[in-house]
């Protein structure tokens, strides 16, 4: 009689974990949950992001983050950007030409039929007439042929009637700065005369609620050790409308604001605190509006591998105001990541191929690491401002990220969307 192969996995690799009470193993490789009394079966998963040895444009390029212009309107305190200039030239906008460049390039390097193009700044929204002639140039030569989704990354005090009914008749996505409640906020986002700016903020944010569909608001918030308090800081967001809530803390040179391990062991705390909390209100659901948490539980809930962090120098690629190409914003501060210019192409493939392999499998410290790959082994700019380069990871990161995927392997399980149902793929020889 013929038996089917016992391929059954070794749990002395997994990851144990309980959920009220009762056991459970999380295999790092196929991003399953198994209950620990059932036996356990060999399952395929995917990888999500590129398997390409050398990044390719034409098969990995799907957007920009456009810097439209180095000028901004705030000095706030922890600015990577240094004030939007990016310590390079000072005051600089985008041409016209440039930014039809740059569409132009996206547009004949790439086979992809659907992008993402995000302006940044500075404030992108002091250049808006650039904003609608960029768009007006892709509806006349490329609507019909290409999909693109528009975004704007703004700190949400030029906010007007004008620029929200636009942003609405163009489906344009907005991502809002935003630090907290007011005390927070205006201590690290203020004006030039040293002017909080939160009330200004929230008076466009009534606005934006009346121009922008429902649940159409998303915030970036940057946690330093003033503002850590994540349940308080989650609440409050939700309250002023946030459906999304996008938290940094990788990216800040301020050395007085940047969080350290320390600190990561509280943010993580507050982190389960806040999951605890929703999940005993009946609110557990909410617990996916931050992003961190939406992009582990997508991974877990599609089975799908991040090799990577985030898109940085392969998917998506960062435009300065003079059409030079980077990796990601963050790296648009060093002007030795610049691998090409939207005039030319790439000129430095060498640095696209280091973060093409910069993948979490060749990172050694996270081999062993349960959550290798919810995160796709971490921030490759904070690995860099950590110990140097960016194949490291960054110490202090690991900590928050490690407690985040213990809390979505929790959600997973008290969900029902991961779990009991991998005992129906049981077999025994």
């Amino acid at each position: 009689m013929k038996t089917r192969k016992d391929n059954r996995h070794d749990s002395s690799r997994m990851h144990s974990f309980s959920v009220h009470g009762k056991p459970w193993l999380f295999d790092p490789d196929t991003l399953r949950i198994y209950s620990q009394d059932k036996p356990l079966v060999q399952s395929k998963t995917s990888v999500n992001q590129d398997e390409y040895g050398l990044i390719d444009p034409v098969h990995t390029l799907e957007g920009y983050l456009l810097i439209i212009t180095n000028r901004c309107n705030l000095r706030c305190t922890y600015c990577f950007a240094d004030g939007g200039s990016y310590r390079l030239e000072p005051g600089s906008t985008m041409s016209v030409d440039t930014a039809c460049l740059a569409l132009d390039y996206l547009v004949e390097t790439s086979r992809k039929k659907v992008f993402m193009v995000v302006f940044f700044g500075g404030e992108p929204l002091m250049e808006f007439d650039l904003i609608r002639q960029i768009v007006d140039y892709w509806e006349k030569y490329y609507s019909g042929k290409k999909k693109v989704v528009f975004g704007i990354v703004t700190n949400g005090t030029l906010l007007n009637k004008r620029v929200l009914q636009y942003c609405s008749s163009k489906k344009i996505k907005l991502l809002i700065s935003l630090d907290g409640e007011k005390q927070d906020h205006d201590a690290a986002r203020r004006y030039e005369n040293g002017a909080g700016t939160y009330d200004n903020i929230t008076r466009n944010l009534d606005l934006a609620r009346q121009c922008l569909p429902e649940n159409d608001l998303a915030c970036s918030c940057t946690l330093t050790r003033t503002n850590m308090q994540v349940s308080r800081l989650f609440h409050h967001m939700a309250d002023l409308g946030f459906s999304r809530m996008d938290f940094q803390m990788e990216n800040i040179f301020d050395a007085t604001s940047a969080l350290k391990s320390p600190d990561m062991h509280a943010l993580a705390a507050g982190f389960k605190t806040l999951f605890h909390d929703l999940a005993e209100s009946g609110r557990i659901g909410e617990f996916k509006r931050i992003d961190i948490v939406y992009k582990f539980l997508t991974a877990l809930e599609q089975r799908k591998k991040n090799r990577y962090f985030c898109y940085t120098g392969r998917t998506r690629y960062a435009v300065s105001p003079e059409g030079d190409l980077y990796p990601c914003i963050f790296f648009a501060s060093q002007h030795m990541y610049c691998f090409g210019n939207v005039s030319c192409g790439i000129t430095r493939p060498d640095i696209l191929q280091s973060f093409a392999e910069n993948r979490v499998e060749s990172k050694p410290p996270c081999r062993e690491c349960f959550a290798r790959h919810l995160c796709g082994g971490g921030c490759a700019f904070a690995a860099r401002l950590a110990g140097g380069s960016i194949a490291g990871v960054s110490p202090a990161l690991c900590v928050l990220y490690r407690q985040v995927a213990a809390l979505c392997l929790e959600y997973a399980v008290m969900t029902g969307q991961i779990g009991e149902q991998n005992s129906k793929e049981v077999y025994h020889a």
